[in-house]
């Protein structure tokens, strides 16, 4: 007769069988969606854990990127002058008014343009929206260019084709004229009673305007005026009748500083108490 094996099973081993069993029953639960005690709900734990840590990740991912596209701001380059600019300025004394002429004649030799440069006022008022008519009696060298408004150019101006200083327009065109107004109005070219810019006789106007009289203006934002009184080749005599001409119609109890600067020149104050005297 055959012979029996005889096994004793102690306690450490059913523990380790016990053990086994719970493992296979946590797999069967995951796997149909069931809970198997407190393995299943240390398994799906562990998944929670998993997916936060996931999803925290892909958002990190995001936010670097992000921040990775981000230019950083360039630093501006302090601007570097020319030795002819520096040597000119050092000929001016900037804290020193010149008389008229005087002033002209600095301006004049300071000049380091290699062509007939351009001498340009620039004035600085008490006061905004400044506008007055100069009639120069010698030539500034610069002649304005004078449209006035119709069907035809308004359609140019809604395509921001503006070749034109000053608009000139009647008081009926006015209602076409506010269609375009958010162009006109930022470059200053917008048609004004008190700038003469509206009248009754546009073609008239027109010709006193490119005859000589020249219409100058206030900044839109500032009270501030930049007018061409002619160029470096001009007579100083001339030029000094032309400033004289420009402050008398500005009125020099609304000036407060006046500069003369030349083409790529540095600037020369003015005495303004030289004007109250003639």
């Amino acid at each position: 007769m055959g012979q029996k094996r005889i096994s004793v099973i102690d306690a450490s081993q059913k523990d380790k069988q016990k053990k086994v069993s719970q493992k296979r029953a946590a797999k069967t639960a995951v796997k149909t969606g069931k809970r198997a005690g407190r393995i299943a709900d240390k398994s799906e734990a562990i998944e929670g854990i998993e997916l936060e840590e996931k999803v925290t990740s892909e958002v990190k991912t995001e936010d670097t990127s992000e921040v990775e596209k981000v230019e950083p701001k360039r630093e501006r380059k302090p601007r570097v002058r020319s030795r002819r600019y520096k040597l000119a300025r050092s000929r001016v004394d900037r804290t020193k008014p010149y008389p008229i002429d005087e002033a002209i004649e600095l301006v004049k030799k300071t000049s380091i343009a290699r062509f007939d440069g351009t001498i340009s006022a620039h004035l600085n008022l008490n006061e905004e929206k400044v506008s007055a008519d100069v009639t120069f009696p010698h030539s500034t060298g610069k002649q304005a260019r004078v449209a006035i408004a119709t069907d035809t150019l308004l359609k140019k101006i809604e395509e921001k084709k503006i070749d034109f200083d000053v608009l000139l327009a009647t008081p009926d065109t006015m209602k076409k004229i506010v269609k375009v107004a958010k162009i006109l109005g930022p470059m200053g070219l917008m048609p004004n009673p008190k700038t003469g810019t509206v009248t009754d006789d546009p073609k008239k106007r027109k010709k006193e305007l490119e005859s000589g009289t020249t219409q100058v203006k206030t900044e839109g934002k500032a009270p501030l005026m930049h007018v061409v009184i002619g160029k470096t080749s001009l007579d100083t005599k001339k030029l000094t009748e032309n400033l004289k001409a420009l402050v008398t119609a500005v009125d020099t109890k609304r000036i407060k500083k006046l500069t003369l600067a030349s083409t790529m020149s540095p600037g020369v104050k003015v005495e303004l108490s030289e004007f109250q005297k003639t």
